[in-house]
């Protein structure tokens, strides 16, 4: 099976694109329906705990997570943040860190055929990112390469559901924030549920902290699912 770009007639549509994403990753690792159904709802979740259990240093390169992540994202209809993405000026640079499969609330900006400078550390996510959006101005790079990129290099950033997995949530916040252009926005997301596989209790009692400093450095314009805000 070879997918092709998303046939513009689709591209408005949630339901098809998200299916499209679902698809992509059974491809791309050569995975089947039976694979699909393992890895839904409440057993699928213990699963992944087992998993992370039993393999937590490649547990991120896993193609069963990979398709989970993909999965969860399509089953939730509040994964996305149109506001934010309509807020921005064509030919914005936006980063995306911890991009993950490159789903959740990136995808109407890709869909246009806006750029994406989409930061990773599983090399096996980046390679299947790279494939995925292969039609799109998505460009893949390791975690830490993002140190070299100049500061205030950027009109949007995009951080979601990735400061729950680190032991040092607050300085990747404040190094993320000084590649942020001042006036810029930002869309954030940091996950409080623990236990969860790869998330770090030291991590999520840092949450408060984390808050009150993006009190001090943000204007908030929006709370729901994400924190939208703009940059002082």
């Amino acid at each position: 099976m070879v997918l092709k770009t998303i046939p513009h007639t689709a591209r408005h549509s949630s339901c098809i694109t998200r299916r499209w994403a679902i698809e992509a990753c059974k491809t791309f690792f050569g995975l089947t329906d039976a694979d699909e159904r393992a890895i839904v709802g409440l057993e699928g979740k213990h699963y992944l705990q087992k998993l992370w259990q039993t393999s937590p240093d490649t547990f991120y390169d896993h193609p069963l997570q990979m398709l989970r992540q993909e999965w969860f994202h399509a089953s939730k209809a509040w994964y996305r943040h149109d506001g934010f993405w309509a807020a921005l000026p064509p030919q914005a640079m936006v980063l995306d860190y911890g991009c993950g499969t490159g789903e959740v609330a990136r995808l109407p900006w890709i869909l246009r055929g806006e750029a994406l400078d989409a930061h990773e550390h599983s090399a096996t996510c980046r390679a299947y990112l790279q494939w995925k959006y292969r039609h799109y101005a998505v460009v893949t790079e390791d975690t830490a390469s993002l140190s070299q990129s100049q500061p205030a290099a950027y009109d949007a950033l995009i951080c979601t559901d990735v400061l729950e997995h680190l032991p040092n949530p607050l300085e990747v916040q404040r190094m993320l924030w000084e590649k942020l252009k001042p006036g810029g926005h930002a869309l954030l997301k940091f996950a409080t549920e623990w236990p969860h596989p790869g998330h770090l209790r030291d991590a999520i009692v840092q949450r408060p902290q984390w808050v009150s400093w993006l009190r001090d450095q943000a204007q908030i314009i929006e709370v729901d699912t994400y924190c939208w805000c703009r940059k002082q």
